[in-house]
């Protein structure tokens, strides 16, 4: 009896279980993406989806890895306590009605790094899963710094102070050479690691405030290279990268020129490039093109009317001329003379008619 008992339990829990692995198959699959980010910014995972949508629906976002963890559900479940204010849908809730049911991550750190899924139930049954991968950079890319030769590069390096006055421990200043770095300047200084460009470097910013910016004199076109500034507060870090370009102002206007005659020389690559031109040079093209019709239109109208003019005109003096013959008379003749040659004798012939003439 006990046999059979234990026999029949083991029964249910495998019915159970295969309930549970049907439920977590799902009948439509997204193919997988990978989305790239870069700390303290927002990152959006995007997942839409055409199922209709009912009281039986729900949504689940969960971070795989390193272990399983849901992060967010629609509608709201208060059993998730994993909720962040860092997480919410990147519509809200009227976005998840219409099918947006992207996730939105704010103030990006390096442990939101991992894989995530997207899950869409109706009831029991899952009817969509999109899988997505999410790489935080550990540098945020700034925007390049141009620099005459013997002059000052100052290279950005600022904490966002939104979140509070923040408490820099240590800061490091590098130069990127391959996977490798080359240290220019650091705080704390340390009197013992003097960096190969002594005195040309410092920092510009106040330290206290979250600027850490470098200031580098007497540039040269050797110091245009990639940047590497590193923040230390506490147990976070912050990264940014830049890039300092040393050119002179002309070379810098050299390149601007060339730029627009590659453009001008090769549209189809600018137009490629810039949606917005493209749509301006299509409405351009477009005017252009219209008003040289316009102007077919009005010569061949006006060619068309001159020859028809000169046409009328040559018309009516030929008409002029053949009247003017008509109405040519010998008065010596009288007005029948003409009609009086028609009238002589047929049994005449010219000689006898010549002859009377005369008479």
């Amino acid at each position: 009896m006990a046999l059979l008992q234990s026999h029949g339990l083991s029964i249910l829990l495998l019915i159970i279980r295969t309930q549970r692995a049907g439920a977590e198959s799902c009948s439509h699959v997204e193919a997988p993406q990978f989305i790239t980010a870069t700390q303290e910014e927002v990152a959006v995972l995007p997942c839409f989806t055409s199922t209709h949508r009912d009281l039986e629906t729900r949504v689940k976002w969960t971070k795989l890895s390193p272990k399983p963890e849901d992060i967010l559900v629609w509608p709201d479940d208060p059993s998730v306590a994993h909720k962040s204010e860092r997480v919410a849908f990147e519509s809200g809730a009227d976005g998840v009605v219409a099918g947006n049911l992207s996730l939105s991550l704010r103030d990006i750190r390096k442990s939101d790094e991992g894989l995530y899924s997207c899950k869409v139930w109706q009831g029991w049954s899952c009817v969509m899963v999109k899988n997505i991968t999410l790489k935080v950079k550990e540098c945020k890319i700034l925007h390049s710094v141009m620099a005459a030769p013997n002059g000052i590069a100052t290279l950005p390096c600022l904490l966002n102070m939104t979140t509070g006055k923040p408490q820099i421990s240590s800061v490091s200043w590098a130069e990127i050479k391959g996977d490798s770095e080359i240290q220019i300047l650091q705080y704390p200084t340390d009197i013992s690691n003097q960096t190969f460009l002594g005195k040309r470097v410092s920092f510009r910013g106040n330290l206290s405030s979250g600027d850490a910016s470098l200031a580098l004199s007497m540039v040269e076109y050797s110091h245009s290279q990639w940047y590497r500034c590193r923040l230390q507060m506490g147990q976070n870090e912050r990264c940014f990268e830049v890039k300092l370009q040393v050119k002179e102002q002309e070379e810098e206007n050299l390149v601007l020129r060339t730029s627009t005659t590659t453009e001008l020389a090769n549209p189809a690559v600018t137009a490629s490039q810039s949606p917005e031109r493209d749509a301006t040079a299509t409405a351009g093209t477009a005017t252009i093109v219209a008003s040289s019709m316009c102007v077919i239109v009005i010569m061949a109208l006006t060619l068309g009317l001159i020859i028809f003019l000169r046409r009328r005109r040559h018309s009516d003096e030929d008409e002029s001329d053949w009247n003017t013959y008509e109405d040519v008379q010998d008065p010596a003749m009288g007005p029948n003379f003409l009609y009086s040659l028609a009238e002589f004798d047929q049994k005449d012939d010219l000689c006898t008619f010549q002859y009377q003439s005369k008479e």
